[in-house]
């Protein structure tokens, strides 16, 4: 009997370590379990801000999109203004050589005006000697009569 007492008591004890053991071991799962579940609520975290971070790139997406769009638009606003500066500049140059010919047949009609003038003054100076010497004629013919 004091064997089988032993036996008990050996196997109560045994009963004891394993029931300590399956309680660390219960421990230990418990644990990995929080863990595990700390694990997927980081991984959820993760996704959430992934998904926020993939909305902010497609927005900044657009929004590079609109200011390649304003780009061109630009660019082909500039060209059209190269294009008129080179037009204005035809433009100028031409007026520019009309302004040349212009001068050139200015300067000729202003020395033909100023041949024409002196031609002037001269049969004017002509007229108004011929018209002193009427008036001293008419005066003589008047102190005649």
């Amino acid at each position: 009997m004091e064997e089988i007492k032993q036996l008990l008591l050996g196997l109560q004890q045994d009963f004891k370590q394993l029931q300590n053991g399956f309680e660390q071991l219960q421990n230990g799962f418990d644990q990995l379990q929080n863990g595990f579940d700390q694990l997927q609520n980081e991984v959820k975290d993760a996704k959430e801000g992934l998904s926020k971070l993939e909305l902010r790139v497609a927005s900044v997406e657009d929004k590079v999109d609109s200011v390649e769009s304003k780009i061109d638009s630009l660019e082909i606003k500039v060209d059209s203004v190269e294009n008129k500066i080179d037009l204005l500049e035809i433009k100028v140059d031409s007026i520019d050589n009309k302004l040349d010919t212009i001068e050139v047949q200015n300067a000729s009609r202003h020395i033909e005006l100023n041949s024409k003038i002196d031609s002037i003054v001269k049969e004017l100076n002509i007229v108004e000697a011929v018209t002193k010497e009427n008036t001293y004629d008419i005066a003589k013919l008047k102190a005649v009569k």
